[in-house]
Formats: structure tokens, sequence, C-alpha cells
């Protein structure tokens, strides 16, 4: 639920199934990453002014904010007509 809030957020619209899926398995793929490579997850969630929450998974949140950022790289986006 939370990565199809994210997309409605940003797009403005409901992702369509396939969308879904790859939403999913980016997901999916980050957290395997981040849950192999802790440290890079430090790594991410450090960069800025803002710290993350303590009470927050840090692998977790890794990977959401990696899909955050896919999602507002999107040409939809960028372009909104």
């Amino acid at each position: 639920q939370r990565l199809i809030w994210m997309f409605r957020t940003v797009i403005s619209r409901q992702p369509n199934e396939r969308e879904q899926q790859l939403l999913l398995n980016s997901f999916q793929a980050q957290l395997i990453h981040f849950r192999r490579n802790p440290k890079d997850a430090e790594n991410l969630l450090a960069i800025g002014e803002k710290r993350s929450d303590g009470k927050l998974n840090p692998v977790e949140l890794a990977a959401y904010a990696t899909v955050a950022s896919l999602i507002l790289n999107l040409d939809e986006a960028i372009t909104k007509q």
C-alpha cells in the first residue's frame, strides 16, 4: 500500500498492474540489497540535513527511499501535462 500511495502522490494517478509489480520488484530488490549491506542503508540515510527517525527500520526505510527516488525521476513525475 505504501508503494501505491507514493506513486499516486507523485504521479497523480493510480499505478496500473504492471507498474505496481515493477514498484514491488524494485522495493524487494532494494530490501535484499540493504539487508545484505546494512552499511549502505546507513550511508544512504545519512545524506541530507534531516536525520531519520531512530524508531524506523533503517533497512526498510532505505529501500523505500530508493523507490521514492525512482518514482520522482520518472518522466511522468518531471513533466506533468
